[in-house]
């Protein structure tokens, strides 16, 4: 899981993306995911899934 987490950090980070900004594309607030990246709270499946489509999305977004 520490993994997830790296990469979750540096994709949202080097997109410039704000826990804000996920939390809008994910439904999930920004403290969790705050808590998830920083390890402090385990994810589950269905929101590791979310943040990552939400983060993959945001390159077909930059790309129209």
């Amino acid at each position: 899981m520490d993994t997830t987490r790296k990469v979750m950090k540096k994709v949202r980070t080097e997109k410039g993306i704000t826990y804000r900004q996920l939390s809008d594309e994910t439904g999930i607030s920004p403290t969790r995911l705050h808590r998830i990246e920083s390890g402090s709270r385990e994810p589950y499946v269905e929101e590791i899934q979310s943040i990552f489509t939400a983060l993959l999305n945001e390159d077909e977004k930059n790309n129209e």
